[in-house]
C-alpha cells in the first residue's frame, strides 16, 4: 500500500464529510452541549417532583382513629386533611373523596387497622405510606407502654437482637457502581451512531451519488481505497467518542461541585483520581470504534441506498444494546474468557474501569481481540471492494416470500437472504413454541420444535417451486461416501467432547446450566425416547434446515470453502449456547463438508445421527466405561479419544475428498 495515496483519500473522505455541517454538529457539538442539558433538566424535574410533593394535600378518611396515632400521622406529614368517617371507607376512596380510609376495629386486647387506597393514584399512594409508618410506629409505642407497664425493658424485649453496619465504600465506590451499569452502553451506543452517518456516507452515498464508479476508475488499490475510507471513519467515531466521554466527564464533575455547593454528598469525590478510569476507558472505546467502523462498512457496502443502508444497521444497533447490557448482570466480570466477545468485552472493561478494578490480563486481551476483529473485518471488506457484483448491484436479493407465488419461476433455488430469513422464523417460533410447552410438556416442546425445523424449510421449498431433490441434496451416497460418514461420525464425538470439556474449565458454570437444563427436559425419559429425540429427530430435521435449504443457498452464492464455513456457523449460533459454540462449529463443519462434496444430505445424516447417538449412550451408560467418573474423563481415556478422533477423521476426510460427486 502506498501510504500518501491513503493519505489523500484520507483527506478527501473528511473534507467531503466536515462539508456537512450537521455532521460537526451532531457528532462533535451535541455531545459537550447534551450532558449539561439533561443534568440541568434532570434537577429541574427533580425540584418540580418534590415541590408538587410538599404542596399536595392528602384527605384521609378515618372511622374513629385513636389520638395517639392521629398525633403521630401529623408528626409524619402536615398534609394530611382528616375527613369525616364513614360507613364505606371504601366508596369513599372509590369515589375520590377521600385519598385513603383507615377503619379501626377490635378484636379481643387487639386493635386492626384497615387500610384502603388507590395504588394507582401517586397521592393515594403517598399518603397510604405515611400511614403505614405511622400504624408500625403507633404499634411500637403501645408495645413499649405495656411492655414498661410489665416491668421490663422495651429494648431488650422487642429487640433482644441487633446489628449495626459500617459501610466501607467510598463515596468513589458508590459513584462507580453507580456509572457502571449504564455509562458502557451510553458510550457503545454513541460510538456506533458517530460510525454509522460516516460510514453510509462512504459506502452506500458513493452508490447513490454514482461516485462510487468515478473513485474506482483512480489508479489506486482497493486496499488503499478501504483504509483512507476506513480511518476516516474511525477517526470521525474515535472523536465522538472523545467528546462523548469529555462531556460525560464536565457533567459528573459539575454534578459533584454542585452538591458540595449545596452541602450535599459529594466532597468525597476525588475527580483526580478518576484519571486513570478515564484513560482506560478512552483507550478501550477508540478500540471498539476502530472494530464497529470496520463492521459497519461491511454491511453498509451491500447497502444501495441511505434508506436501505438504515434498515440494515437497525439489527446492529440491538446487537450492540444488548452485548452492553452485560454490565447489569452484577455477577459477570471481565475475565479472561469474556475479554474475547465482541462489544461485551469493552462494556465490562469500562464498567471495571468505573469501578476502579484493574487486571491487566483482560485489559489486554480486550484490546487484541477488538484488534483482531477489526483486522479480519477490514479484510472483509477488501474482498467485498474487489466484488462488482456487491458494489454495484442494485441492492440486496429480493425475498422470494413475500412475492406472489404464481410469479416464481418453477425451478428455482432459495437465496442466502432468504435462508437466513428463514432461519430467524424458525427461531422466533421455536422460542415461543418452547416457552409455551416446555414447562408443561418438555417432550412435546421438543418435537414440535424438530417438525418445525424440517417442516418450515419443506414449506418454503414449495412455495419458492424449488426442486426438492436438488435443494434438499436428496441422492444416495456411494459406498465410499458412506463409509467416510460412518468414520466421521464415529470420530466427531470423541473430538467435540474434548472441546467441551477444555471449555468446561473456562466456564464451569456455563456447561452446568446447558445441563441442567438439558436433564430437566430429559428427566424420568426412557433410553428409546430419549434416542428418539436427541439421535434421530435432530439427524433428519436439523439436516433438512441446514444441510438441505441453507447449504443449497451458500453453495450459489460462495464458492466452496465459504459456503461450508458460513453454513457451519449459523449451524453453531443456531444453539444459542456460548460453550456449545465452538464444538458444534467443528460437527457442523465436518458434516457440512461431507454434505457438499458427496453431493448427499445423506451423508450429514449419518454423522449427525452417530454423533448424537454417542452422546446419548454415555448419558445412560458412561459411568460404565472406565476412566468415566460423571463429567470427569481420566487423562488416559482423554488421549484414547484424541486418537480415535484424530485418526478416523483423518480418514474420513481422506475418503470424502476423493469422492466425486455426480
Amino acid at each position: 500500500m502506498r501510504k500518501n495515496i491513503i493519505r489523500t483519500l484520507f483527506k478527501k473522505e473528511l473534507l467531503e464529510l466536515f462539508r456537512d455541517k450537521k455532521t460537526v454538529i451532531v457528532m462533535l457539538v451535541i455531545p459537550i452541549l447534551i450532558y449539561p442539558i439533561m443534568g440541568i433538566m434532570m434537577m429541574n424535574i427533580a425540584s418540580m417532583i418534590a415541590s408538587s410533593e410538599e404542596d399536595a394535600t392528602w384527605y384521609l378518611s378515618a372511622n374513629r382513629i385513636d389520638p395517639a396515632l392521629m398525633e403521630i400521622i401529623d408528626e409524619q406529614s402536615d398534609q394530611v386533611n382528616l375527613l369525616p368517617g364513614t360507613d364505606d371507607p371504601r366508596e369513599a376512596v372509590d369515589t375520590g373523596l377521600a385519598d385513603a380510609a383507615l377503619l379501626r376495629e377490635e378484636h379481643g386486647g387487639q386493635i386492626r387497622y384497615k387500610l384502603f387506597l388507590r395504588s394507582a393514584d401517586p397521592e393515594s399512594s403517598n399518603l397510604a405510606t405515611v400511614l403505614r409508618d405511622s400504624v408500625e410506629q403507633y404499634c411500637r409505642q403501645l408495645s413499649e407502654e405495656r411492655i414498661r407497664a410489665a416491668g421490663l425493658s422495651p429494648e431488650e424485649t422487642l429487640d433482644p437482637v441487633t446489628i449495626t453496619w459500617e459501610d466501607l465504600s467510598s463515596e468513589m465506590d458508590v459513584m462507580g457502581i453507580a456509572l457502571g451499569g449504564s455509562m458502557p452502553m451510553l458510550l457503545l451506543i454513541l460510538v456506533m451512531t458517530g460510525a454509522f452517518y460516516p460510514a453510509v456516507d462512504m459506502t452506500s452515498g458513493e452508490k447513490e451519488r454514482g461516485t462510487m464508479e468515478l473513485l474506482l476508475t483512480m489508479p489506486i488499490t482497493s486496499l488503499e481505497m478501504i483504509m483512507g475510507k476506513f480511518l476516516a471513519v474511525s477517526m470521525i467515531a474515535v472523536a465522538s467518542a472523545v467528546m462523548n466521554i469529555l462531556g460525560i466527564g464536565v457533567f459528573i464533575m459539575s454534578m459533584g461541585q454542585m452538591l458540595v455547593t449545596l452541602g450535599e454528598e459529594g466532597g468525597g469525590i476525588d475527580f483526580v483520581s478518576l484519571l486513570p478510569a478515564v484513560g482506560i476507558m478512552l483507550l478501550c472505546v477508540i478500540a471498539f470504534a476502530l472494530f464497529i467502523s470496520a463492521v459497519i462498512m461491511c454491511v453498509c457496502a451491500f447497502a444501495k441506498s441511505y434508506k436501505e443502508a438504515n434498515n440494515y444497521i437497525t439489527p446492529m444497533m440491538f446487537v450492540v444494546m444488548f452485548a452492553s447490557m452485560i454490565c447489569f448482570a452484577p455477577q459477570v466480570r471481565l475475565t479472561e474468557t469474556t475479554a474475547l466477545i465482541p462489544a461485551a468485552n469493552v462494556a465490562l472493561l469500562i464498567k471495571d474501569a468505573m469501578q476502579f478494578r484493574f487486571a491487566w490480563l483482560p485489559i489486554i486481551l480486550v484490546f487484541l481481540s477488538n484488534a483482531i476483529y477489526a483486522f479480519a473485518a477490514i479484510y472483509i471488506l477488501s474482498r467485498i471492494y474487489t466484488s462488482e457484483s456487491v458494489l454495484f448491484s442494485e441492492g440486496g436479493a429480493t425475498v422470494k416470500f413475500f412475492e406472489s407465488r404464481r410469479n416464481l419461476k418453477r425451478g428455482s433455488l432459495p437465496t442466502i437472504q432468504e435462508a437466513v430469513f428463514l432461519m430467524l422464523v424458525i427461531l422466533v417460533i421455536s422460542f415461543y413454541t418452547g416457552s409455551a410447552l416446555g414447562l408443561q410438556n418438555g417432550t412435546a416442546a421438543l418435537v414440535l420444535q424438530q417438525a418445525v425445523y424440517a417442516g418450515l424449510p419443506l414449506a418454503a421449498c414449495w412455495y419458492i417451486k424449488g426442486d426438492f431433490k436438488t435443494v434438499f441434496s436428496l441422492r444416495a451416497p456411494d459406498v465410499r461416501g458412506v463409509l467416510g460418514a460412518v468414520l466421521l461420525g464415529i470420530g466427531t464425538p470423541c473430538l467435540t467432547q474434548l472441546i467441551v470439556l477444555r471449555l468446561a474449565e473456562l466456564m464451569p458454570e456455563s456447561l452446568q446450566n446447558v445441563e441442567v437444563t438439558f436433564d430437566s427436559l430429559l428427566d424420568g425419559k426412557s433410553f428409546p425416547a430419549v434416542f428418539l429425540m436427541v439421535a434421530v429427530l435432530p439427524a433428519v430435521c436439523e439436516e433438512v434446515l441446514f444441510r438441505g435449504y441453507i447449504l443449497c443457498a451458500a453453495r450459489e452464492k460462495w464458492k466452496k470453502r465459504t459456503a461450508v464455513l458460513v453454513t457451519a456457523v449459523l449451524f453453531a449460533a443456531f444453539h444459542m449456547s456460548l460453550i456449545r459454540f465452538w464444538p458444534i462449529l467443528v460437527l457442523g463443519t465436518l458434516m457440512t463438508y461431507a454434505a457438499y462434496v458427496t453431493g448427499s444430505i445423506v451423508t450429514s445424516v449419518i454423522v449427525h445421527f452417530l454423533n448424537n447417538g454417542v452422546g446419548v449412550l454415555l448419558m445412560f451408560y458412561g459411568d460404565r466405561i472406565p476412566g468415566i467418573s460423571g463429567d470427569t474423563y481420566s487423562l488416559q481415556l482423554q488421549g484414547v479419544m484424541l486418537v480415535i478422533g484424530i485418526v478416523t477423521v483423518a480418514v474420513s476426510l481422506l475418503l470424502l475428498r476423493r469422492h466425486t460427486a455426480e
